[in-house]
């Protein structure tokens, strides 16, 4: 099976795409750290319309995730 490899102007383009909102993440819920085992359990439940996020402790500002659900 083959393998994507980035290369710089790839994720220069990607960058890009994603700083002008061409591209959007979707992320579903954001759990903290704490709350991982919940996290896993909402992905096996298959309830999951985005990404889950399990949020480090240093990066745990709601500030920084506006509009998404925070657990």
């Amino acid at each position: 099976m083959d393998t994507a490899k980035a290369n710089q102007k790839d994720l220069a383009f990607l960058k890009e795409l994603l700083e002008d909102g061409k591209v959007v993440p979707v992320i579903d819920r954001c759990y903290p750290l704490s709350e991982t085992a919940e996290a896993i359990r909402y992905l096996e439940a298959g309830h999951a319309q985005g990404k889950v996020i399990s949020l480090w402790p240093i990066t745990t500002r709601p500030d920084k995730y506006r509009g998404r659900e925070i657990k």
